[in-house]
Parts: structure tokens; sequence; C-alpha cells
């Protein structure tokens, strides 16, 4: 089974495009933390957040697309790897997430 969900902040705006087709596609980037608690010391240890791309189609993506960049969301989706070749001849691997859900987290309150 390939499923994952996340929950965090988008990095940047929504990206918005349509194929020849006319579904809409959108894109964007979602910061998780890694911060937790040390169970020994009680300390709260802050680490780098973790940087996710969600791709989103049709229905998903026209909401995904209402969203702003500092919006908490709930998402949940697919793992995709993908390979292809630089301008420079290299090699590259990426992932993103496929997004099959997306849920506004952010109250109308927080987003003023």
């Amino acid at each position: 089974m390939n499923k994952v969900q996340l929950e965090g902040r988008l990095g940047r705006d929504p990206e918005t495009k349509f194929t020849a087709g006319a579904t809409q596609i959108t894109t964007v980037s979602l910061a998780t933390s890694n911060d937790y608690k040390d169970k020994a010391t009680g300390q709260f240890i802050k680490k780098p957040s973790s940087w996710h791309n969600l791709v989103a189609f049709g229905d998903v993506a026209k909401a995904l697309a209402e969203y702003r960049k500092g919006d908490v969301i709930h998402a949940e989706g697919k793992i995709q790897y993908e390979d292809w070749i630089d301008a420079e001849g290299k090699k590259r691997t990426g992932t993103k997430i496929i997004c099959f859900a997306a849920e506004l987290k952010t109250t109308p309150e927080e987003r003023k």
C-alpha cells in the first residue's frame, strides 16, 4: 500500500495550470515539523522542517488552489518517485506527493 498523510504549513502560494483537456493541476510545497520533546530531559528539541512537493488534480487541485502560504493543511495521497536528466546531463531523482485529499486546518481568524 502506498499512502501518506501529512500535516504542515504551505511554504508558498499554490501554482495552478491546466492540461490541454482542461484538467486543473495545482502544485505547492508543504513543510512538516520534525520537532520533538526529549523524554529523558523534558526539553523541546527543534529540528529542521521536512519539505514535500504536493501535486493535485481536478477537484482537489481546485480546493488546494484556494489555500495560501502559511496555511496549515492536512493532506493525504501517495508517494511518487521521478527520475530525469537535468540540463547538465546528470541523472536526478525527486519525490512528490500525489494528493487525493487536502483539508484546510487554519481558521478564518488565523488567515486575516
